[in-house]
C-alpha cells in the first residue's frame, strides 16, 4: 500500500490494480493507521460519527469491497 495526496492505494497500479481507500470520507479522515486496519483486518477500531441533529454514535469503518477498496459504515445498534 502506497499514501498519494487523496488516498491509500496499491503498490502494483501499474500493473492494473484499482484498490484504494480514499482519505475523505463523509465525516472522517481516513488516517494511515485506519487504513492499514481495514487492510488488514477490514475494520477500523470504534470511531465516534456526529448525526445530522449533533448527537453522536459509536461505529467503524469496515472494507465492503476488497477488491475496489470500497468503505461502508457499520454503527452500534
Amino acid at each position: 500500500m502506497i499514501e498519494g495526496k487523496r488516498g491509500f492505494g496499491c503498490s502494483r497500479f501499474r500493473e492494473g490494480c484499482t484498490f484504494v481507500i480514499w482519505k475523505n470520507y463523509p465525516d472522517k479522515t481516513v488516517t494511515l493507521t485506519m487504513a492499514v486496519a481495514l487492510a488488514e483486518k477490514g475494520a477500523t477500531n470504534k470511531l465516534t460519527f456526529k448525526r445530522s441533529d449533533g448527537s453522536s454514535v459509536k461505529g467503524k469503518l469496515t472494507l465492503a469491497d476488497p477488491g475496489t477498496g470500497r468503505l461502508e459504515t457499520v454503527m452500534d445498534v
